[in-house]
């Protein structure tokens, strides 16, 4: 990474797992929604080119998309960028007619697009939603980030992903000599009373160390309620399990950032 591209105002999170179905984009929205709350000004990327970030704040681009920028076509992200009907979220929607083999990717494009946009914009926080697939945009996401949330189910395969993705996430972060200001895990559906789940967990706990294993989100139909109704759960069902677990989630997350500024 060059020397212009630091230090950068904004705290960028990839949010990642090559698996569908791992809560990966209910996730980025209630995260980005838990960090709206506080009053921090948060940019949602949707590099997934199923769309789901957009779907889950039930928006619609009406103008760029973040895929644009890998287009060789000269874009400005202002123009790509949209404010959602939620306060302090803003987001860059994905282009769900994108295909990445008709495209030369320039890994480094997103990176330096938000570097200039979050200093101009004052933006505090981008989270990524990540394509569960190992290419050229899961890496810009990762050249992007200053960390990233892995959500993972507890099953057996899991352990595997996890491992896969972190791996990636270190080697590519060392390349760009970037410190890495957070690494957490995440179970997702979680329920502790399966031996699998505590298996897992416990396993995960051993190998990458407990303050990396940030509080799980347990099993509630109301998040995937609140996805179709295009809500963050704290909107939609504020009392829910579902609400307070990303409540709780997004307090450990903030605890890792600190302990890596100390």
């Amino acid at each position: 990474m060059t020397d212009s591209l630091k230090p950068r105002e904004a705290f960028i999170l990839a949010v990642a797992n090559r698996k569908g179905g791992s809560g990966k984009s209910t996730t980025v929205v209630n995260l980005a929604w838990q960090w709206a709350k506080n009053k921090q000004k948060v940019l949602v990327v949707d590099l997934d080119t199923q769309g789901h970030a957009s779907v889950g704040f039930k928006h619609h681009a009406t103008s760029g998309f973040v895929h644009d920028l890998f287009r060789k076509k000269v874009v400005s992200f202002d123009e790509i960028v949209q404010e959602t009907s939620f306060a302090n979220i803003s987001i860059a929607a994905a282009d769900t007619h994108f295909y990445q083999n008709d495209h030369e990717i320039d890994t480094s494009a997103l990176e330096q697009a938000l570097h200039v946009y979050c200093r101009k914009n004052r933006i505090e926080r981008v989270i990524i939603d990540t394509p569960p697939t190992f290419d050229s945009l899961l890496v810009s996401a990762f050249r992007a980030a200053d960390g990233i949330v892995v959500p993972f189910c507890p099953h057996f395969l899991a352990e595997v992903g996890v491992k896969q993705l972190t791996s990636l996430f270190l080697k590519i972060a060392s390349s760009n000599q970037k410190p890495i200001s957070v690494l957490g895990l995440l179970p997702t559906m979680m329920d502790l009373r399966k031996n699998l789940h505590k298996r897992v967990i416990a396993s995960l706990t051993t190998q990458f160390g407990k303050k990396m294993l940030l509080r799980g989100i347990r099993e509630n139909v109301a998040l995937a309620e609140a996805f179709e109704a295009g809500k963050p759960i704290g909107e939609f069902a504020p009392k829910s399990k579902g609400a307070m677990d990303y409540q709780l989630m997004s307090e450990d997350l903030e605890i890792l950032l600190k302990l890596e500024k100390t």
